[in-house]
């Protein structure tokens, strides 16, 4: 029994670490606000992402990546690396690991990873591995 479990364990690991350092990463909630005849207002959150933000040659940040928050794990500081660091396993078992010296929470109207498509576009982004 203990050697059946120890191989369902070990078949379970990670094959590969796949690691990229990025300018930003930002845990950005897209929400609605709903006014009501008594005066109360009601703030709903649609979507909840990481977006991974680089700054480009130009001086300008773009997104480099994101991802649902449901899919990856809470962005965490690591105090021995003085670094923000996310980590998610995908579906075939490789591990990211996405590390920035930045973090920001933001909440906004709209969905900035959309807005940004705008100026790069998809074709143009350096996504990490799917």
């Amino acid at each position: 029994m203990f050697a059946l479990l120890a191989f369902i364990f070990c078949s379970n690991v990670p094959e590969l670490v796949t690691e990229h350092r990025v300018s930003v990463i930002e845990l950005n909630h897209v929400c609605s606000v709903t006014d009501h005849d008594d005066g109360s207002r009601v703030v709903t959150v649609h979507l909840s992402q990481l977006i991974f933000w680089q700054l480009s040659g130009d001086g300008e940040f773009h997104v480099r990546d994101w991802r649902y928050l449901k899919d990856a794990q809470m962005p965490r500081y690591d105090h021995a690396g003085r670094m923000w660091r996310v980590e998610w396993i995908d579906r075939t078992w490789d591990l990211y690991r996405i590390t920035s010296s930045s973090y920001l929470e933001t909440y906004s109207l709209y969905d900035p990873e959309i807005e940004d498509r705008k100026e790069k576009p998809l074709a143009r982004r350096r996504i990490f591995k799917r």
